[in-house]
């Protein structure tokens, strides 16, 4: 108990002596009084108060770092997304380089054909035209 409440404990409220009656608004402080204990009964302590203090800042920071991470992870996707874009790029240019080689490389073997059997018919002597 506090001081205050030393001072003025629940024998108090009744009469002093037989002289001392309440007044309606002595009654209403004194209900007033046990409601206002009552709620306070219900009220966590300061441990509990605590604990609930650090939860809600893990909380908060747990959040804060869900928020953080979003944004890390989105920032990871659209790297992501320009890397592949890239890559498929240069796939694509890699697939037109082949198409290329490819033709140049066929233009090569119709060509050394040719010589072959230009070869066999003129044994390797170009014919000069006069």
């Amino acid at each position: 108990d506090s001081s205050s409440e030393a001072e003025f404990s629940d024998d108090d409220t009744n009469d002093v002596g037989g002289n001392f009656q309440q007044s309606q608004t002595d009654i209403r402080i004194m209900k007033q009084l046990e409601e206002v204990k009552a709620m306070a009964a219900k009220l966590p302590s300061a441990e509990e108060m605590n604990e609930i203090v650090s939860r809600k800042q893990l909380a908060d920071e747990i959040a804060d770092l869900k928020k953080s991470h979003r944004k890390e992870i989105n920032k990871l996707k659209r790297e992501n997304s320009k890397l592949v874009a890239q890559l498929e790029s240069a796939e694509e240019t890699i697939k037109q380089k082949d198409q290329i080689i490819q033709q140049k490389t066929e233009l090569l073997v119709q060509q050394s054909a040719f010589l072959a059997d230009f070869q066999d018919k003129f044994g390797g002597v170009l014919p000069t035209t006069k």
